[in-house]
């Protein structure tokens, strides 16, 4: 039993409490369906603002023409535990939905994530409220279960994810324009999509692990159980590297990265960053799906489109007479007009951030780099 925000390895005691300092490691995480490892997990900090994030059962959760109480604990959840809470429309011609409480910030964006499974329902319905409170009135997203697709939603700001066994993670991504106390909603719909039916008491949906960010996309999940709960960033940091010739001499960095919401990431976002020193690959803005590398006030174009969830290869090599970036392997701009670099091999590397700030929220799953400027053909071989 250790007071920790995740399980530790194991530490054998007799009669009394036994004490152990572990390192840090990675947090690595691996795809639900395929068990591809995706690399090394890299987010900033977050916190979870819903306060009973598995028990919808719970106080905290208001419900309307629902049952929950006798189905509490009744599927394995994701994490497979059997936590995983059903919710059923009741006999009441209405809308059928259950609601965790929270007061919005006039011009914050929030990211409300739930996971849900069909239980008899397949299609469902995510709300932050009354729709001219927010920006674009894109406050709202229905979710077919049974395909995985969402109905009504649209790709900036909605989001689902098959994370097997017939769990969807689910997200929607919204501005308020007013200071409101509405929280989110949870709706059961019928196979038309309708808000309003009579249900029977047995069909509905399976929900858990909700979580709601101020931030504008969705972070790995955050337990909480009765109070809000935050989650430290994810800082990989190299001193030192060998690797990485004196400042002026070839070089090539090679990253491969996945991003978990590529068009909602942080605002300059850092691939990797030489602390201190001008060399680094980053985003170009929030809400701008650009990618660039960065030298003494020189930007080449990596790449203006890439994917979410899907893994891309960032390279730059660099001469004193050259830099090239290459995205997935291809060149897409050099220059031969710069200042030369200046760097050493005792600079601290951060890897997936700039230090502890600016991640990319996403997965790293290689890293390398070269003390001479790599031809195009050995890049097509990393």
């Amino acid at each position: 039993f250790t007071e920790s925000a995740k399980p530790l390895p194991y530490v054998k005691t007799l009669d009394v409490a036994v004490t152990k300092t572990f390192a840090e490691t990675l947090r690595t995480e691996y795809d639900a369906v395929t068990g591809e490892n995706l690399g090394a997990l890299i987010e900033g900090a977050s916190s979870n603002l819903l306060t009973q994030s598995e028990e919808i059962t719970g106080t905290d959760w208001i419900k309307i023409n629902v049952a929950t109480t006798a189905f509490r604990d009744s599927a394995l959840a994701p994490d497979k535990t059997m936590s995983g809470d059903k919710f059923v429309a009741n006999t009441v011609s209405a809308t059928h939905s259950i609601t965790h409480g929270y007061t919005f910030s006039a011009g914050q964006t929030y990211t409300f994530s739930v996971f849900l499974k069909q239980g008899g329902n397949k299609n469902v319905m995510v709300t932050f409220g009354t729709t001219s409170n927010w920006e674009g009135n894109l406050n709202f997203a229905r979710f077919d279960l049974q395909a995985g697709i969402i109905t009504t939603g649209y790709s900036e700001n909605t989001q689902i994810q098959d994370i097997g066994d017939g769990w969807f993670k689910c997200s929607i991504t919204a501005t308020a324009i007013n200071s409101l106390s509405t929280g989110v909603n949870l709706y059961l719909l019928d196979d038309t999509n309708g808000v309003t039916f009579t249900g029977n008491d047995v069909n509905g949906a399976y929900a858990w692990g909700a979580q709601l960010e101020a931030k504008p996309f969705a972070s790995s999940y955050i337990r909480t159980e009765g109070s809000v709960v935050s989650r430290s960033s994810d800082n990989l940091n190299i001193d030192g590297n060998s690797s990485i010739p004196e400042g002026g001499q070839d070089l090539t960095v090679s990253i491969d990265v996945s991003m978990n919401d590529a068009y909602n990431h942080q605002s300059y976002s850092k691939l990797f960053r030489l602390d201190g020193q001008p060399l680094y690959m980053q985003s170009y803005a929030t809400g701008v799906n650009n990618w660039m590398v960065y030298t003494n006030g020189l930007s080449l174009q990596l790449e203006p489109n890439i994917s979410s969830g899907v893994t891309h290869s960032f390279t730059t090599t660099y001469t004193p007479s050259k830099i090239a970036a290459y995205f997935n392997s291809v060149e897409t701009d050099t220059t031969t007009t710069f200042a030369p670099l200046i760097y050493n091999r005792n600079s601290t590397l951060s890897l997936g951030a700039s230090g502890s700030s600016q991640h990319i929220d996403g997965h790293i799953s290689k890293f390398s780099t070269y003390a001479q400027a790599l031809t195009a053909q050995e890049i097509t071989l990393l």
